[in-house]
């Protein structure tokens, strides 16, 4: 049941002592201040606390408190007395239960007359409880009725509310045992009494009411004044607990636990011979009918007169809320689903419209509770107990789109974690995806509840976990010994889990939560398990040690030593760990629980046990000296291993019925050895044998004579086992081949290493042609030679899913983009008009939109297409602004026009092939200068542009870089624009590198001025890590595209625009007729990481890329060429010992001083043989040669391209070798 005003996350206080926080519980501050009463304590005496009722309307209160009743005072030896029989009761040391009942009834006939006075007491109304929880029935009923007619007053009491509570707790399950039984009813209550005191309990009993009727004694005592006893601070709690005694709800469950909680230590336990029934709590009763009677009314006057406003009020309410909370859990939970249409139900007057679909008071009121501290667990309650179709509308309307932004919240988490308990499985994983890239706030904040909850969920569900497990790896690290450590908080260095090392410590949230993590990640399997099972194997034997012995931190090494088939392998490896720390182990209080726990472990590892248990022999007279020794050395059978050691290996095995239930089930029988379960398969195969042939039977039992199929319906029939066949073979050896990238990444760097997978194995042409001149045969080869080839091909290409792969301005793609290649080879869709390809069609025009509003092309017609690459985008571009600036040239050609293109010196090569395929030449390209960045120089543009206009040439079209091809400068777009506005000139930009920077706060700053363009190209398959090719062009008006490039083929294109429609068949905007459906890999990766996603990712490459810039700064033997910081991810520099190139300026060879271009030769060679050099070791890195502002005698540069997966300490480890190693070249 709910606590008041339960502080979370970060806020939540310390734990305090028992009674101490029972009265924080139902206070606002969180130190509850002394009232007025308990000042003046001293003048009525220091024993009695009168009645302490607070509220909201003064008058009444102060008049409530005068009419108080004052039940009188203990005297000093009745004080002493009940003390005295308290501390008896705690210490439980009488000689048998006898003893112990005849104690009780001693005390209860002490305080006959009394009673009221001691549940007033300060310091006896605790032994009030511990007796009402020991006593018979009759005991129980004889104090009902004494406290009859007093209810209104004891139920307001800081003390007697306890006992009221305890009372009616003792008395909720005789209810349902006297309804079960009521004929012997009187036989149990005789047989449950004292031999002395037979008869006069049996008269007693006699005359007493039944349980029913002393509840319903109650409810009318307190009818009429549920309004204010609804927000009195200890009447609220017994309000709470009459409601689910009413309802016959669990009194101990998990989310009704709370009203129990004060007395979860009191370790009392009934003596008496009870029933079942009535010893539990923990389950649903059976509850009279005056009981659903009375349950209604009482509900129905609760809220009598509250209006939607006042009952919204209550929901925030610190004490009226946890009522409303058990209101509504009755409500949705007991009463059936008709409750939530009737109007006059509370529910209904807290959330008028149940749909959501307006934004009425209801749907206001549910998103003000989430980061409410008291409101937030009313909103659990409705998540709990809603029916499903209010809960899917709840979750569509409201939580859905921000349930990322709400698991990050410290508050709102806790509704979060409800809502994942019940979404469906693809609501979940839709989920998972959403908290992604809050996971990293998550683990920060030590927040990882909700990280449990979507692994214990996707359990349940069957939901894919690996994102999940991508995401816990990089917040975590790499390091397999850090992530444990910092999981389990057992770090040596951190004062905090130091002391919580200690055993009378309390246990810290942080280091409870992170084991709780660690046991979920270990219950699921794949990934998840294997980081933790990873991090157990990689830590030293003094950490795992340090594990066993933390009483929170041992939980998740005993979970992961659990007995299962999925982690034969991983306790094979990891168990030998144990070797000589049983002992050790055994004498702990924490670490004897994980030697318990070696037991099951090794239940299919006999050997490893009997090492285990030599150990304990060895170490018998030390174990039998303590008591925790003395407990492992009988769960392991110790005493049997020594005197039977035969019995005791077959207890082992778990073959004996005694086995530990964890390992063996009771039901099942001996283990089977190999030979009886081969002996089963062929029983079972020749069984199948026999039976005949479904499909010769009719539907009487009779032969049908089928006709054999012919081959083509063969081959249709086996299509689908055929494909799931060659793509299960493929996928095992793609799998290998980035599973084989990984464990190369791990230690790059290491030069001929035979076990080090290779980056790429080097073969040139020629032997390469011998390997698969077997391909193309006239037979086939079937599934057995596709394999075969597809064995060669990834053996013999280059692995860019290495970490070492530096090379290119592309690397390895991802798990979604690999499934758009599947995809879009399944679909084998041709994206050419809309009727072939109306999915895809669809997504490549959301995917160009978007992309196009990033850029700020926000113009009604703006968009973009998919193209065959960045040099495609750039000659589409060219085409289109010809036809568009001069329409005439679209049928009649160039003409008498002399155009001209311009770009910058270091411009991508695309822009001069293209002007070679449409038929102007190299020579209508001008190549403007740059500035030392390599950026073009704007004044030198519009000179440029100038000279050609003089010179009658028609200037057409000029090209901007974000990211040019070596150095990654980008060029002044603002400027460049500016001077394509005074003359008129198509403005465009090549952003097939750069562009991607569009998703970074920090970079976007670069592409300033590209809202400005006429057109956009971008590569994904570059910096964003799509699979090759998928590359777009984006324009500001996407009817100019259409003008450019639509061309009559009504057999084609049926796509009506003369009435200014959108265009919908995309080929009609393109140079291509056959058009792949590329768009997909960039819109599965978008939706997989998203924007933010992108963001983290660029942001942490740029990182990678200053960090190897201050690497080749700070080395002796490299010069840094690029910026620092790096444009964009590329870094070029010099190998040069000591800062000096080898073959310097001057340098003499055969007694003659070498020319720039010889130099520049030999220094080129160098750097070749630096590259070739750096493959057998693991990296893969690129030159080039001099540009225009370079001295040509240097020779060709290093350069090395970051990508998206590089890590710091790739770069790390590809410095060293050029520092170390190339100095003997």
């Amino acid at each position: 049941m709910p606590r008041e005003k339960k502080k979370r996350g970060r806020r939540a206080e310390k734990s305090q002592s028992k009674r101490k926080r029972e009265d924080e519980d139902v206070l606002d501050s969180p130190k509850r201040q002394r009232t007025a009463d308990e000042q003046n304590e001293t003048t009525t005496g220091d024993d009695y606390i009168p009645l302490d009722i607070h509220g909201h309307g003064g008058e009444q209160i102060q008049e409530r408190v005068d009419d108080t009743p004052f039940y009188g005072l203990l005297d000093t030896e009745e004080q002493e007395y009940f003390s005295k029989a308290s501390q008896t009761l705690e210490l439980n040391s009488f000689e048998d239960d006898d003893d112990k009942r005849l104690f009780i009834e001693n005390v209860y006939a002490e305080a006959s007359g009394k009673e009221l006075k001691i549940a007033c007491s300060q310091s006896c109304s605790r032994l009030m409880e511990k007796l009402i929880a020991m006593s018979t029935s009759t005991q129980v009923k004889s104090l009902f009725e004494k406290f009859s007619g007093h209810f209104l007053h004891l139920v307001q009491h800081r003390f007697a509310s306890h006992c009221c509570e305890c009372l009616f707790i003792r008395a909720a399950p005789m209810v349902t045992s006297e309804m079960e039984n009521p004929k012997n009813k009187k036989k149990r209550d005789r047989l449950t009494t004292n031999e002395s005191n037979r008869d006069m309990e049996q008269d007693e009993s006699l005359n007493q009411k039944p349980a029913v009727e002393l509840f319903l004694g109650v409810i009318s005592e307190l009818q009429g004044n549920w309004g204010y006893l609804l927000t009195e601070p200890f009447a609220s709690h017994t309000i709470r607990l009459l409601l689910l005694i009413l309802a016959g709800e669990p009194l101990a469950d998990q989310s009704n636990a709370r009203v129990l909680a004060s007395r979860k230590k009191e370790n009392v336990g009934s003596i008496t011979a009870t029933t079942q029934s009535e010893l539990s709590i923990r389950e649903s009763r059976q509850v009279p009918t005056e009981f659903n009677d009375t349950l209604r009314r009482m509900i129905v006057d609760l809220s009598a007169g509250l209006n939607s406003t006042y009952l919204q009020a209550l929901a925030t309410h610190p004490v009226g809320s946890p009522v409303l909370q058990v209101i509504l859990s009755i409500e949705l939970g007991c009463m059936g689903k008709e409750k939530i249409k009737d109007k006059n139900s509370v529910f209904r007057r807290l959330i008028p419209d149940d749909t959501l679909e307006t934004k009425d008071e209801g749907l206001n009121f549910l998103n003000s509770l989430f980061y409410d501290p008291v409101g937030s667990r009313l909103l659990e309650t409705i998540v709990r107990v809603a029916p499903g179709k209010f809960f899917k509308t709840f979750y569509k309307v409201i939580i859905r789109e921000r349930i990322g932004s709400l698991a990050r919240n410290e508050i709102a988490s806790y509704v979060v974690i409800k809502v994942l308990e019940r979404v469906s499985k693809e609501d979940l994983q839709s989920a998972i995806e959403s908290i992604l890239p809050e996971v990293p706030s998550l683990i920060q904040r030590s927040r990882l509840n909700v990280i449990k909850t979507i692994i214990d969920r996707s359990i349940v569900r069957g939901a894919d976990t690996a994102s999940l497990a991508k995401a816990l790896e990089s917040a975590y690290g790499d390091d397999g010994v850090a992530r444990l450590k910092t999981i389990l908080g057992v770090d040596a260095d951190d004062p905090v889990a130091e002391e919580a090392m200690k055993p009378k410590s309390g246990v810290s949230a942080q280091h409870l939560h992170g084991s709780l993590l660690a046991q979920s990640m270990l219950q699921a399997s794949g990934s998840l398990a294997n980081m933790i099972q990873s991090s157990f194997l990689a830590a030293p034997n003094e950490t795992i040690m340090q594990i066993a012995k933390n009483p929170t931190a041992s939980r998740a090494l005993q979970e992961a030593l659990k007995c299962s088939r999925s982690n034969t392998h991983f306790r094979r490896q990891f168990l030998p760990r144990f070797y000589g720390q049983m002992c050790e182990l055994s004498l702990d209080s924490s670490g004897s629980h994980v030697a318990d726990a070696l037991w099951d472990a090794t239940t299919d590892l006999i050997f490893i046990k009997q090492r285990l248990a030599q150990e304990l022999a060895t170490s018998e007279s030390t174990l039998r000296d303590s008591f925790l020794g003395r407990a492992v050395w009988r769960n392991w059978s110790m005493d049997l291993y020594k005197k039977k050691r035969g019995e005791w290996m077959s207890k082992a095995k778990g073959r004996d019925s005694s086995v530990s239930a964890s390992t063996a089930d009771s039901s099942a029988g001996p283990a089977k050895s190999k030979l009886d379960l081969a002996r089963a398969r062929y029983a079972a195969a020749a069984e199948q044998k026999e039976k005949p042939d479904s499909r010769e039977q009719g539907h009487r039992g009779k032969k049908q004579v089928m006709s054999a199929p012919s081959s083509l319906l063969k081959a249709q029939m086996e299509r689908p086992e055929e494909v799931r066949k060659v793509l299960n073979s493929v996928q095992e050896r793609v799998v290998g081949f980035v599973e084989q990238a990984d464990r190369a990444s791990l230690v790059p760097g290491q030069k001929d290493n035979e076990s080090q997978p290779k980056i790429l194995d080097f073969k040139k042409p020629e032997e390469l042609k011998e390997v698969f001149k077997e391909g193309l045969t006239t037979s086939g080869q079937g599934h057995d030679g596709l394999v075969r080839i597809v064995d060669d091909l990834l053996k013999y290409s280059v692995n860019t899913w290495q970490q070492g792969f530096l090379d290119k301005l592309y690397s390895s793609p991802n798990a979604p983009g690999l499934a758009a290649e599947l995809l879009l080879g399944a679909l084998n869709a041709n994206v050419h008009v809309y009727q072939s390809a109306p999915a895809l069609t669809v997504v490549e025009k959301l995917t160009t939109r978007r992309f196009a509003e990033l850029f700020g092309l926000t113009g009604p017609n703006a968009g973009g297409i998919s193209v065959q690459g960045g040099s495609a985008s750039n000659t589409t571009a060219i085409v289109v602004a010809r036809n568009t600036l001069f329409p005439d040239t679209k049928k009649n050609g160039t003409g008498d026009h002399r155009f001209v293109l311009f770009t910058s010196a270091h411009g991508h090569y695309s822009i001069e092939k293209a002007a070679q395929m449409i038929g102007l030449g190299s020579n209508a390209v001008c190549s403007v200068p740059v500035d030392r960045e390599g950026r073009m120089i704007p004044q030198m543009l519009d000179e440029e542009i100038q000279k050609a206009k003089d010179a009658g040439k028609t200037p057409l079209f000029v090209n901007a870089t974000a990211g040019t091809t070596v150095l990654g400068t980008f060029d002044p777009f603002s400027e460049i624009a500016e001077i394509c506005r005074k003359h008129k000139l198509w403005f465009h930009i090549d952003g097939a590198w750069g562009g991607a920077f569009i998703f970074s706060n920090r970079q976007k700053h670069k592409l300033e001025g590209s809202h400005l363009a006429d057109s956009i190209a971008i590569n994904p398959h570059k910096m964003l890590g799509v699979p090759l090719t998928c590359s777009f062009l984006l324009g500001a008006d996407m009817t100019q595209f259409h003008g450019s490039n639509t061309l009559p083929a009504g057999y084609l294109f049926h796509n009506d625009v003369s009435d200014g429609s959108e265009v919908w068949d995309l080929g009609d905007l393109t140079l291509q007729c056959g058009r792949r459906g590329d768009a997909l890999k960039m819109f599965l990766n978008w939706n997989y990481i998203g924007s933010a996603g992108y963001e983290e990712r660029i942001d942490s490459a740029s990182d990678v890329a200053v960090h190897l810039c201050n690497l080749i700064s700070e080395s002796p033997d490299l010069i840094l060429l690029s910026e620092n910081p790096p444009p964009c991810f590329q870094i070029c520099f010099f190998y040069a010992p000591f800062k000096q190139m080898v073959h310097g300026s001057g340098k003499l060879v055969d007694g003659r001083t070498l020319d720039e271009a010889e130099r520049g030769k030999l220094n080129g060679e160098i750097t070749s043989m630096i590259a070739d050099d750096l493959i057998q070791q693991g990296f893969m890195v690129d030159y080039a040669p001099p540009a225009a502002a370079q001295v040509e005698g240097d020779g060709k540069y290093l350069r090395c391209v970051v990508n998206l997966h590089t890590k710091k300490e790739t770069v790390e480890r590809l410095v060293e070798p050029l520092v170390n190693d190339q100095k003997t070249l």
